[in-house]
């Protein structure tokens, strides 16, 4: 049988489209697997240098709050928060400061928040904690920069108590949509800002 001139050219339509399926298809397979070995590799090197830290002594959950911010960090960049986060350990405001910072990361959502005004505080506390925060952020955004992590970390002790009485007397996920996201907004700079030096949500608090 002699296929007629148009079912001759839908047979080559069809044998380009075919091919060119297969194409992405073994395209795809092939980013997939070089996604996947990326992240083999990404989780491999990791594993071997929280080992390497924890061999100097450092503790594993102040490797874990470094490690997950150290992608692109040099490394006397990445000793700097370990020894900082070390000394930190043993400040009386420790167990405090921390369970303030994990308040705040408890409630900040993963997604994308518009940034905070001025105009939508409304609450004495938020009030209060925005000017607390406003007063110490550039600080602490030099001392990251200078890698004087500690100073950094003491800066932002300011903020203890400020978060404390924002959650105790502020309702963050008002009905006012507007309110509450804005305040999600500010609880979300103050978590950029302390996360800036380590992720505090790994540490884990000090014992007696």
């Amino acid at each position: 049988t002699v296929m007629g001139p148009k079912a001759a050219i839908n047979a080559v339509f069809y044998n380009q489209i075919q091919k060119i399926t297969d194409e992405a298809e073994r395209a795809a397979f092939v980013e997939a697997k070089r996604e996947e070995f990326a992240a083999d590799v990404m989780e491999f090197f990791g594993q071997r240098i929280e080992n390497l830290f924890a061999g100097k002594g450092y503790a594993h959950d102040l490797v874990q709050a470094v490690l997950a911010l150290a992608v692109g960090i040099p490394l006397n960049d990445v000793y700097s928060r370990l020894e900082a986060l070390s000394a930190f350990k043993r400040h009386k405001m420790y167990n405090e400061f921390l369970l303030a910072m994990k308040r705040v990361r408890n409630i900040v959502p993963d997604d994308e928040i518009p940034a905070s005004s001025e105009k939508l505080l409304k609450e004495d506390a938020e009030v209060a904690l925005w000017k607390s925060f406003n007063e110490v952020r550039s600080d602490v955004a030099a001392l990251v920069v200078g890698l004087d992590h500690s100073s950094a970390i003491e800066r932002m002790l300011a903020l203890t108590a400020p978060v404390n009485v924002f959650f105790d007397d502020v309702l963050v996920m008002d009905k006012d949509e507007s309110l509450k996201n804005n305040r999600l907004g500010m609880l979300a700079e103050i978590w950029a800002m302390a996360a800036s030096v380590a992720d505090f949500s790994k540490l884990l608090e000090r014992e007696g």
